[in-house]
């Protein structure tokens, strides 16, 4: 959490990160660093399906 500059644990924006760093660990990527890299190529997804890009 860290890594991706996360700190507040009252943010949706933490939780969102969090809850996506549990499904992709539980998917059996374990490297952070690895599992942080899918958590933003994620969320950035999600943020253009939401943009409509």
């Amino acid at each position: 959490m860290r890594a991706l500059c996360v700190k507040d644990r009252n943010d949706p924006l933490t939780e969102s990160v969090a809850k996506t760093n549990i499904k992709i660990a539980q998917t059996g990527l374990k490297g952070p660093a690895q599992i942080s890299a899918q958590a933003i190529t994620e969320l950035e997804m999600l943020g253009e399906r939401r943009l409509g890009n």
